[in-house]
């Protein structure tokens, strides 16, 4: 009967984790919306119906990365960057033309 315990104490550590990664998860996609709602108000993004879904489908793009790169694949980490930089910019409504330098730190 020694399982039982660990298998409870088991299943209670995995439900904090996803109870932690899903709270990380809603802080991040705030900030993604008050950076989109900044940036149509700037006059960076057009305007669009719905910041939560686009913050969400910014999210998911970003996060489901990891389930398909690989180092030796077609793009190194920084010009996947730069092209996801590109892509969400884009997906933003960012004007053309869209450097990925304008937007670099300094």
């Amino acid at each position: 009967m020694g399982g039982c315990c660990g298998q409870r104490a088991f299943a209670q550590a995995v439900r904090s984790g996803h109870q932690r990664i899903r709270g990380s998860r809603l802080r991040l996609g705030h900030l993604v919306e008050r950076l989109l709602e900044r940036g149509i108000r700037t006059g960076v993004f057009q305007p669009t119906t719905d910041n939560a879904l686009l913050a969400k489908v910014l999210l998911s793009t970003w996060t489901e990365v990891g389930r398909w790169y690989h180092p030796s694949g077609h793009f190194s980490v920084p010009d996947l960057a730069d092209e996801f930089a590109v892509l969400a910019l884009r997906t933003a409504g960012a004007a053309a033309p869209i450097s990925v330098e304008r937007f670099a730190p300094a």
